[in-house]
């Protein structure tokens, strides 16, 4: 999922949902998807060399670790994200903590349909991250970060 999600940090949507929050978490973010998207079909050799065959069970163990991942990873985030919530509506006047929910489940919403729409790919029988398009800015998201990369 890292592949998919890195081209929607890179070149999508998710920075302009990150909102007022400091452009160095923004660009920390987008750095981190970029190698995700570097190194995106890393685990997938692995897992096809471990669980590629019979390829109508390792596509669904894929699925199930795939439900399992997001279950997982989606509770720590949701704490986090509540906590950060939280934090942030500290002080807030009643009318105050209204708009920012009714603005949170504009964003939730928001992200749930993208999300199905982003992830609708990972389901196909015939998925390979390798196919995954290069982000258009990812050269620009990188660039700051040099590496040694011989």
């Amino acid at each position: 999922m890292g592949g998919l999600t890195s081209i929607n940090w890179i070149d999508g949507w998710s920075p302009e949902l990150a909102g007022t929050f400091a452009s160095t978490y923004v660009d920390m973010y987008r750095w981190h998807m970029a190698e995700e998207y570097e190194h995106r079909t890393v685990m997938w050799g692995l897992y096809h060399h471990l669980f590629g065959e019979p390829h109508d069970e390792a596509h669904r163990f894929r699925l199930e670790m795939f439900d399992f991942a997001t279950k997982h990873f989606g509770g720590y985030i949701e704490r986090i994200r509540q906590a950060m919530l939280a934090t942030y509506r500290e002080g807030m006047t009643p009318d105050e903590v209204e708009a920012s929910l009714q603005r949170e489940a504009i964003v939730a919403q928001t992200v749930r349909s993208r999300v199905e729409q982003l992830t609708a790919p990972l389901f196909a029988e015939d998925y390979n991250p390798i196919h995954n398009p290069q982000p258009v800015h990812l050269a620009e998201v990188l660039a700051p970060y040099p590496t040694d990369r011989s």
